[in-house]
């Protein structure tokens, strides 16, 4: 029923309107974080 709402209705309330920004925020730290360890090994900040 999720998959029906998601393609015909209203997908935004399917999904959960504050749960999708809560997930995009979190992607967002994670890479963040990604980014900042290659820096770090990358300048042998890390061994």
């Amino acid at each position: 029923m999720t998959v029906y709402h998601i393609f015909f209705k209203n997908w935004l309330v399917a999904i959960g309107g504050q749960d999708i920004i809560v997930a995009i925020i979190g992607w967002t730290i994670n890479i963040a974080a990604l980014i900042y360890v290659r820096k770090l090994i990358k300048y042998n900040t890390l061994s």
